[in-house]
């Protein structure tokens, strides 16, 4: 489950990040392998983000995904 979530959530860090400096992407993948993704998301939203020259969606787009990621990988022991 843990596993999951985690790959999901770098493929939407990679997503989000491809078309920018390596140096964000690492700092982004770092935030989600140490657990804040969701936190780090939320604040952004809270406090207004808007859409940067690298990114691929805003804010608001990433952290449903994000939270879409978490609800999928953590209901698998449900499903079985």
């Amino acid at each position: 489950m843990i596993g999951t979530c985690l790959f999901f959530q770098l493929a939407v860090v990679w997503l989000q990040t491809q078309g920018g400096p390596r140096r964000v992407m690492v700092a982004e993948m770092l935030i989600a392998f140490s657990g804040l993704k969701p936190g780090v998301d939320a604040m952004r939203v809270a406090a207004g983000a808007e859409l940067g020259e690298h990114m691929a969606v805003d804010p608001m787009m990433e952290l449903t995904l994000t939270k879409s990621v978490e609800l999928f990988s953590e209901s698998i022991p449900g499903k079985l």
